[in-house]
């Protein structure tokens, strides 16, 4: 059995869309036009009422989109790839 980690790139490396897999992604992104277009509504209107995009369970942190446990991994995230850079 394929796990969904797998299936995923599998999708990626044949050039398909991983969420709907029925259409072709857009040249140099992962997914397809109509699933791109979802995903930005879904975003914008989570951010519309104030809730985390990225996350969708905490309020925002204010001044910020994301709440401040989705801003905390994002630092650490960032942080551990521009370390990973300088190697």
């Amino acid at each position: 059995m394929v796990s969904p980690s797998e299936a995923y790139h599998s999708y990626v490396d044949h050039g398909i869309c991983p969420y709907c897999k029925k259409e072709d992604a857009m040249l140099g992104r992962v997914l397809c036009f109509d699933c791109w277009k979802e995903k930005k509504e879904l975003y914008n209107w989570y951010k519309s009422i104030g809730l985390c995009p990225r996350c969708r369970r905490e309020n925002a942190a204010e001044g910020h989109v994301n709440c401040a446990t989705c801003l905390k991994q994002v630092s650490e995230y960032m942080k551990r790839k521009r370390k990973r850079r300088k190697k």
